[in-house]
């Protein structure tokens, strides 16, 4: 399925939602003035919920202005996939969280090429488990709390043994975050688990309340 080319706005709660539904691709939408802007979480809950969102791409579009604490794009608790991506968005000025992903489990979530600024939070993400974690060619600016906030990476477990978890934050410009107060940060990573692939090379972080920020490495 498509949603392409439409203005989408002024909205209760979602302006886009996607509720137990693979392989969407959402792009070129000017998507503003909703209470969340992009939701996907778990559908189909009159039978049995299905939180399966694998293979969606939000893609090219403008979501601004959208003021509920969900925001610009929201990835609800209770979802699975392998792969999600959103790419060359710009997202501004939402209420709350530019991108908030709650959590990544076995599967890939990319972030690319976006422009997330004007936000209380950039990128958010709760938790990395088991997960790869690509955030690559964004710049993320002027956003009231952290560019990108990552609560706990974790290796996880795969088939009984020790799974993999990797972040790799590469050649992003992450600028002017945390006007709320010098301990906001451009990069803030809350609890590193030890075996985890953490990598942030090439990026130019500057002018945030903290640069770069790891609060916990066990």
């Amino acid at each position: 399925n498509t949603i392409t080319n439409n203005k989408i706005h002024d909205n209760h709660n979602q302006g886009v939602w996607i509720g137990g539904s693979t392989d969407n691709e959402i792009s070129n939408n000017e998507i503003y003035n909703n209470a969340t802007g992009v939701g996907l979480g778990e559908g189909g809950c009159d039978d049995e919920c299905v939180g399966n969102i694998n293979g969606n791409e939000i893609t090219g579009n403008h979501i601004y202005d959208n003021e509920d604490e969900d925001s610009g794009i929201h990835v609800d608790e209770g979802v699975s996939f392998s792969e999600l991506t959103f790419s060359n968005n710009l997202i501004e000025n939402n209420g709350d969280y530019g991108i908030y992903v709650y959590r990544v489990e076995d599967g890939t979530l990319t972030v690319s090429e976006n422009e997330i600024t004007g936000n209380s939070y950039g990128l958010y993400i709760d938790y990395i488990y088991n997960g790869t974690v690509t955030v690559e060619g964004n710049t993320l600016s002027d956003n009231n709390s952290e560019g990108i906030y990552v609560d706990e990476i974790s290796e996880g477990i795969q088939e009984e043994e020790p799974g993999e978890s990797v972040l790799s934050i590469t050649n992003n410009t992450i600028s002017g975050n945390g006007e709320g107060g010098d301990e906001r940060t451009g990069i803030y990573l809350e609890e590193v688990e030890e075996g985890t692939a953490v990598a942030i090379n090439l990026n130019a972080i500057t002018g945030n309340g903290t640069g770069l920020y790891v609060d916990d490495v066990v």
